[in-house]
């Protein structure tokens, strides 16, 4: 269990303590000139969000879930944020299975989640090349 802090560059600014307790690696997108969203698995299993809008801090937003790994993130456009993570689904010791969970309309509201199946051992890893195409890269069950 750890708090979330933050350094930028300019010149290397001083670790900044930003709060939260944090559970996972966090996961940090930019959709926007003003807009930082930042991702992580809170003390409680759930979804978290921290987001920076024109230079203000705003408080963190539980979004729910049950996360078993840290969360990945990428944007398609600029109002469109997509979270993947393991989880263990609705049934606690369940699947381990890859879940993916949407906002439409830069973070205001979330969709469901949505299980994408698989058998993951690892937090997953997400890239968009191009708006049509999404990528999601983990280590699967035996390894693979």
């Amino acid at each position: 269990m750890a708090h979330m802090v933050r350094r930028f560059w300019c010149h290397w600014s001083i670790a900044e303590p930003l709060g939260g307790i944090l559970t996972s690696a966090p996961a940090a997108i930019s959709i926007k000139s003003d807009q930082l969203d930042i991702f992580y698995r809170g003390l409680n299993g759930h979804l978290y969000n921290m987001r920076n809008k024109a230079y203000e801090w705003l408080d963190e937003n539980d979004i729910g879930g049950v996360l078993t790994s840290a969360p990945a993130v990428i944007s398609r456009n600029s109002h469109q944020l997509e979270v993947f993570y393991r989880s263990v689904g609705l049934y606690r010791g369940a699947d381990q299975a890859l879940w993916h969970i949407w906002s439409d309309d830069s973070g205001a509201s979330w969709s469901n989640a949505e299980p994408l199946g698989g058998k993951l051992t690892s937090a997953p890893a997400a890239i968009s090349i191009k708006p049509e195409q999404l990528d999601i890269f983990y280590v699967g069950q035996n390894g693979h």
